[in-house]
């Protein structure tokens, strides 16, 4: 393990192919590089059966290439259910510490530390920090306030998706600021109708270009983020919001309607939050707060990389 704060900290990052979970490992990994030096390796998550041998036998001979290539790790960190026996395997091989990012669905207490949003609803405390949204990486930004974004989620358990109302907040945005480029992009949950509504719709307005999820090139949506000067997301989206936040564009969220309304709900209550703190704006059926200029980007994930060398001893 390492000894000193200056030593470098071997760091596998367990990944199982969804890109969500990977950006928040990723982000993780950011924070902690940005308190001191780490050297770092990307693991697939690999064969379960592999994993069960190696919980049990102490040993996990397939990755002897790794070791030789970054040395054993001190920390590995994971996020996603896929990652979660692999972790506690690796801190059984090698004697690492095992980092879950998001609850995990094994006890909390077989992990070194656990990482969750605030708008799970945990406290703080023991092995358990808690950040104030979802994890997301570094995004170098120059915003130009000329260009502003759109991203729509779509069908979930918790919003009902009223398309009338969405298709309006749209309009508005992009209507009530003249001489700004709008792009409008939609993801895999968008109801088929929206899209093809969207895309009508800014057939008919030179301001405003609708892009679809599924003619986006890769990296597409990440460069649009280094320079869009505003941003407006569905609240279905806490990750994307997460994202938007680590920019330096003033972000809004598209207000939808619980489906069970007056029930409990982390992701509206976690939004509600970031209205009532002034980070956001808002657009709903009756109320519009515009997205406040922002000059410095949210990056938790450097915070809750120092609380997490902190609690490590590390």
């Amino acid at each position: 393990m390492a000894e000193a704060c200056s030593a470098t900290l071997t760091v596998w990052r367990l990944v199982d192919g969804k890109p969500g979970h990977e950006k928040q490992s990723q982000a993780l990994v950011e924070g902690l590089v940005n308190q001191r030096p780490v050297q770092t390796q990307t693991v697939p998550v690999g064969n379960l059966k592999h994993t069960l041998r190696a919980l049990i036998t102490g040993r996990w001979p397939e990755l002897n290439t790794i070791n030789a290539a970054s040395g054993v790790p001190d920390v590995v960190i994971g996020a996603g259910h896929a990652t979660h026996l692999a972790l506690l395997a690796m801190k059984r091989v090698y004697g690492a510490k095992a980092v879950v990012i998001m609850n995990p669905s094994l006890p909390s207490k077989w992990f070194d530390a656990v990482i969750t949003p605030a708008h799970d609803g945990l406290q703080a405390g023991g092995n358990r920090l808690v950040s104030a949204t979802a994890l997301a990486p570094t995004v170098l930004s120059d915003p130009n306030p000329n260009l502003g974004l759109i991203l729509l989620g779509g069908t979930n358990k918790h919003f009902a998706w009223p398309e009338p109302q969405i298709l309006e907040a749209v309009n508005q945005l992009v209507t009530h600021q003249s001489g700004k480029h709008w792009l409008i992009s939609n993801s895999r949950r968008t109801p088929n109708s929206t899209s093809n509504a969207l895309n009508t719709w800014c057939q008919q307005h030179d301001d405003a270009e609708f892009i679809s999820v599924e003619r986006c090139p890769p990296g597409w949506l990440a460069e649009q983020l280094t320079k869009v000067g505003e941003i407006w997301i569905t609240k279905d989206s806490a990750s994307m919001v997460a994202e938007a936040l680590n920019t330096q564009a003033g972000v809004g969220l598209i207000d939808l309607p619980l489906i069970m309304p007056g029930t409990a709900n982390k992701i509206a209550k976690a939004a509600q939050g970031l209205v009532d703190a002034g980070e956001v704006g808002v657009i709903a059926s009756d109320q519009y707060n515009p997205a406040p200029p922002r000059s410095a980007a949210a990056n938790h994930h450097l915070t809750v990389g120092a609380q997490l060398l902190a609690l490590l001893g590390l």
